[in-house]
């Protein structure tokens, strides 16, 4: 994450932190779908999406630390 990307402004926080959990749960949706590991069948490739749901938690944890004591939330 570029933190000089992050926003400063009380609606820029905002939509960081929307888009941070629709992140997340994008990432739980595919654990519903495709299970907790997967398999692409085209490509072979091997997900974990437990890891990958991991990750954006904690990218969400940041952001609502971020925004605390925000003046205007």
């Amino acid at each position: 994450m570029r933190v000089d990307l992050l926003p400063t402004t009380a609606t820029g926080m905002l939509v960081h932190l929307i888009e941070e959990c629709a992140e997340v749960q994008k990432a739980a949706t595919k654990i519903l779908r495709f299970g907790v590991e997967a398999t692409d069948p085209k490509t072979g490739m091997h997900y974990d999406n437990a890891a990958a749901l991991l990750d954006e938690m904690v990218d969400l944890t940041r952001t609502l630390a971020d925004i605390k004591g925000v003046s205007g939330l």
